[in-house]
């Protein structure tokens, strides 16, 4: 066999052996689905819209609602994930699955899976990118598992059926990379997918414009927004047009008529002034401390740039801002900033180190914390729990983000 054809075989075997462990977590995946029939927001929120959407209703979707004695609860996500959830619903009408908890959880995370997948590999493609050299052997494989397989990942897609945040992350991910590539247009344009994907995407938006603004001026910037901006009037203008009030109601304005709720540190403010502030500012306050974050690391580190191991760092920061302010903390909250911690582990030269790999593992602690305040949210050991997260929460932000700040991590 000639050199050539060896190199030819090698590398179809290595595809082949790709493929089938594609095969094997997309099915993995699916079966642990399966055996959870916990309902989840999956069946509360997302399967309903993508039924609505697959019965012939899809500008629709977002009159879906969960009605409890405390208020009216509506999909707050933008339609961009509906669309192959939709899809699913069709396939699980023909094949008899709907109303079958089991079945409609295999076939959705066995989908969404899939863009679990895709994310894992824009983080390692940034990995590499960050590192000068790809990954090879047993650590490329395992970069895919700290990202397709961490417990944040499952919590939010098997624990609460978020079938959107990897895809949110992905297009994060994959928008940065364009901006890499000085395709500030397109990048805003992923940005705005993402925003489409999942509405707190728009924090993660914040340390990008402001970064393209800073080192590559107002014009490029601009280019930028203009593709966020465009992307998310096409995506929901249809939505708006057919059905209004559905749709302010469930992206805008529903959220201010929640109570604070279960793993916040707000909770000690109920029955004082302050709970009117959290309930019906927090969302700002998380912008806000994303701009204050984000304005306070540029200014200071000059040489943070789109091409940044640092810009990882920055955007895990910015992203506990939600579990931090947030009225109600739910432990999902803690994938994104969890992932964006895990690229910056990863494309570190000393990732074996403390310093390196302490970020994720106190993320993902926190997500355990707030998981199990979930199971005793209306205990004092509850509120002591969301007091507890809220303080690490705190103490992160300023010794991460400070750190960051002050000196390349």
């Amino acid at each position: 066999m000639t050199p050539a054809a060896t190199c030819y075989q090698w590398h179809a075997m290595k595809r082949g052996t790709v493929a089938g462990l594609a095969i094997l977590y997309v099915l993995g995946s699916g079966l642990v689905g399966f055996l959870d029939p916990t309902t989840t927001d999956l069946d509360l929120f997302f399967l309903p819209s993508a039924q609505v959407a697959a019965g012939g209703q899809p500008l629709h979707i977002y009159a879906v609602r969960q009605l409890t004695n405390v208020a009216a609860y509506a999909n707050a996500n933008g339609p961009l994930s509906l669309f192959p959830l939709a899809v699913v619903s069709w396939l699980g009408a023909h094949l008899g699955w709907l109303g079958q908890t089991r079945w409609q959880h295999f076939l959705a995370t066995s989908v969404f899976s899939i863009l679990s997948l895709l994310m894992a590999r824009e983080g390692v493609v940034a990995t590499d990118r960050l590192r000068g050299k790809p990954l090879t052997g047993w650590r490329r494989i395992s970069a895919y598992a700290l990202l397709a397989a961490s417990p944040l990942l499952w919590l939010s897609l098997i624990g609460y059926g978020h079938i959107e945040q990897a895809l949110e992350v992905g297009l994060i991910l994959l928008a940065v990379r364009t901006l890499v590539g000085r395709r500030h247009a397109p990048a805003g344009i992923a940005m705005g997918l993402a925003i489409l994907a999942r509405t707190s995407a728009v924090a993660y938006a914040i340390p990008l414009a402001l970064l393209v603004l800073i080192r590559r001026g107002p014009r490029q910037a601009a280019l930028m927004l203009a593709g966020t901006t465009v992307t998310v009037a096409i995506g929901l203008l249809p939505f708006l047009v057919a059905d209004r009030a559905n749709v302010v109601f469930s992206l805008l304005t529903s959220h201010g008529d929640l109570p604070v709720g279960q793993g916040s540190a707000w909770r000690v403010a109920q029955g004082t002034s302050f709970e009117s502030l959290a309930q019906h500012a927090d969302s700002l306050l998380v912008l806000l401390a994303a701009s204050t974050i984000s304005i306070t690391v540029l200014l200071r580190r000059p040489d943070l740039d789109v091409d940044s191991t640092d810009l990882y760092a920055l955007l895990a920061a910015v992203g506990v801002c939600l579990p931090f302010l947030s009225k109600t903390t739910w432990s999902y909250y803690f994938f994104e900033p969890g992932v964006f911690a895990t690229v910056w582990w990863l494309a570190r030269p000393s990732w074996r180190r403390f310093r390196s790999w302490w970020p994720v593992a106190f993320l993902t602690g926190c997500a355990t914390i707030a998981e199990a305040a979930t199971g005793t949210a209306n205990s004092m050991i509850g509120i002591g729990e969301s007091l507890l997260a809220a303080v690490l929460l705190l103490g992160f932000i300023v010794v991460f983000a400070g750190r960051l700040a002050m000196r390349p991590t």
